[in-house]
C-alpha cells in the first residue's frame, strides 16, 4: 500500500501524529516512535482506533522497506516467521489483537515494553489476566524472541524475574 493514503487516514484522526510521522520519515527514530504508539494500551492522550493501528503498522513496514538500514525485519517477514509458531498461534487464535501487537513489536527493543504492559495492571485491578495456556505461550514466545534477538536483551530489564 502507498504511504500517502495511510498518512491521510491517520491525519483525519490525529493530525499531530501524522505530522510527527512525516517529520521523522527517513530517520532512524521513526521505527521506535511508531512502536511506542503500538503498545497496549495506546498512550492515554491518543484515542487510536484499530484502523489507525493498522495504518501505523503499515507505515512502519513501508518505512522499513524504503530504509532497510533502520529495520531488521518487515511485517511480512515477521508474519511468515511467526505463522508456523505454535506459541504465537495459541495467542493469536485466542487474542488476535495481542497477536497484532506481537507482530508489530517482534524483532524490536519495544517488544519488552509491550510484554511488560501486558502483565502490569494499569486498570486499577480490573484486569482479568490471561488463560493459563495463553500466559505460557507468551512466556515461551518471549524466550524465542530472546534467542532470536539476543542483542535486544541488553538494557531491558528481565520482566519475568518479577513473576518467579
Amino acid at each position: 500500500m502507498d504511504k500517502l493514503p495511510l498518512l491521510r487516514q491517520l491525519h483525519q484522526q490525529a493530525p499531530t501524529l501524522a505530522e510527527n510521522i512525516i517529520a521523522r520519515w527517513g530517520s532512524s527514530d521513526l521505527d521506535g516512535y511508531i512502536a511506542g504508539l503500538l503498545v497496549i494500551p495506546p498512550p492515554a492522550k491518543l484515542r487510536i482506533t484499530s484502523e489507525s493501528l493498522t495504518a501505523l503498522a503499515a507505515l512502519r513496514e513501508i518505512h522499513s522497506a524504503e530504509f532497510p538500514q533502520f529495520s531488521a525485519l518487515t511485517i511480512p517477514a515477521i508474519i511468515n516467521q511467526l505463522a508456523g509458531n505454535v506459541h504465537f498461534k495459541v495467542i493469536n487464535d485466542r487474542l488476535p489483537h495481542i497477536g497484532d501487537h506481537l507482530v508489530a513489536n517482534w524483532g524490536h527493543a519495544t517488544f519488552y515494553k509491550f510484554l511488560e504492559d501486558l502483565f502490569v495492571d494499569t486498570r486499577g485491578g480490573k484486569r482479568k489476566g490471561f488463560p493459563e495456556e495463553v500466559g505460557l505461550a507468551i512466556f515461551r514466545l518471549s524466550q524465542q524472541h530472546d534467542d532470536a534477538f539476543p542483542k535486544l536483551i541488553a538494557g531491558n530489564r528481565e520482566i519475568w524475574s518479577e513473576y518467579e
